[in-house]
């Protein structure tokens, strides 16, 4: 890896990305992941900064960390994403059935309908007008999971293996950005291409 690789990336995350003196990210991943190093170098050369996770146990806290962070680029794994997804389609379920089961069993079923209706309406308007927002929607369900990364997310970024489309675009419509699955390895310092 020479220095030459790494101005690389660099010009390589410009092309795909803008990165601004307001973003920030928080660091959780090792220090050998490369990957997380070069978003971190294009971040501090827009003027961004990053946040370091606390203690060693910092995956079992990185909920609470999110939230002082507050980040607006957020690099990480599927399972990490897999994780926060299963979580929020869990916490769903039990509310609408809360909701079901204090007022009337019909409102379990239409709280689910207008949640699919939801997603299927902001992937129409993603798909075609590139439109990651709706005001109604976003305030009904997903500002509340948008809030679990921090609630300032506006870039995504996963890699170190391939994530679930389902969990991509859920994520993406959840949080109302884009999402950028990067590909590479070590050997070519980390991310090589991205997909969208």
């Amino acid at each position: 890896m020479t220095h030459a690789n790494i101005l690389a990336i660099q010009a390589g995350l410009m092309s795909v990305t803008e990165f601004t003196s307001s973003d920030r990210t928080l660091s959780y991943l090792p220090l050998a992941h490369v990957a997380e190093r070069s978003i971190i170098w294009y971040l501090l050369f827009k003027g961004g900064c990053f946040c370091v996770i606390s203690g060693e146990k910092a995956p079992k806290y990185i909920k609470d960390d999110l939230e002082d962070c507050k980040p607006t680029v957020f690099l990480s794994v599927p399972r990490l994403y897999n994780k926060f997804y299963d979580k929020i389609n869990a916490k769903l379920s039990g509310t609408f059935k809360k909701l079901g089961d204090k007022h009337f069993k019909p409102l379990t079923t239409f709280m689910n309908k207008l949640f699919e209706k939801a997603l299927k309406r902001k992937e129409k308007r993603m798909l075609d007008n590139n439109c990651y927002k709706h005001w109604v929607y976003d305030k009904l369900f997903f500002d509340k999971v948008k809030m679990i990364l921090g609630g300032n997310v506006r870039l995504m970024i996963t890699g170190a293996a391939p994530i679930n489309d389902d969990v991509k675009q859920f994520f993406k419509l959840a949080a109302g950005c884009r999402m950028h699955e990067a590909y590479g390895q070590t050997e070519c310092t980390g991310i090589s291409h991205t997909t969208d």
